[in-house]
């Protein structure tokens, strides 16, 4: 007597002679359905292909990578870029609070002296401990100033505090109201 691999029956060598598929009894009422199962590529005489189904742990590795992936996507690509902070909008408010600062400073020197200073290296220490850098230009750092005289004499001249603005690039302090990409951005202070 032996065991169907299949559906577990007995069979009685004399009564129904069990067949043999890779290397397994398989009874009569099975045979049909276990020869179609390795003709369509089964590799084991139950049906399951080998390695057609991975391990319990294995497939709970797949889904938790599946959806760390899931939320990298759509925290890193799909969400809209106003909804991170933009490194544009940081850089304008340090740049505001840069002018602002230095724009103290100068009217305290012009106070003190009647005019403005030639250079900003001269308010320090006695008007600002530092000099605030440029956030849009981290080779040289240093926020760019020019005193352009008047024709009403030195201690009306005009003064202006700017930055190279985004595109890196010094253009001498020439800005405008659309604020585009080549522009500096301007501190006037009068």
């Amino acid at each position: 007597m032996s065991c169907c691999t299949v559906c577990g029956t007995w069979c009685c060598a004399d009564c129904a002679p069990p067949h043999r598929f890779l290397g397994e009894p398989v009874c009569p009422a099975c045979a049909p359905s276990v020869a179609r199962q390795l003709v369509r590529g089964a590799s084991s005489v139950d049906g399951r292909r080998s390695g057609a189904t991975p391990p319990q742990g294995l497939r709970l590795f797949g889904l938790a990578l599946g959806v760390v992936l899931l939320i990298l996507l759509v925290t890193k690509v799909i969400l809209p870029a106003s909804l991170r902070p933009p490194a544009a909008a940081e850089r304008e408010a340090t740049l505001r609070a840069a002018f602002v600062e230095l724009g103290l400073a100068l009217e305290k020197w012009k106070g003190r002296e009647g005019v403005y200073p030639e250079r900003l290296e001269q308010l320090v220490p006695q008007d600002i401990a530092a000099l605030p850098r440029d956030p849009w230009d981290p080779e040289s750092g240093l926020l760019r100033y020019t005193v352009r005289p008047t024709r009403d004499g030195p201690e009306q001249a005009a003064v202006l505090l700017y930055s190279v603005g985004p595109d890196g690039v010094d253009n001498g302090g020439l800005g405008g109201a659309d604020r585009g990409a080549g522009i500096d951005r301007l501190y006037p202070v009068w």
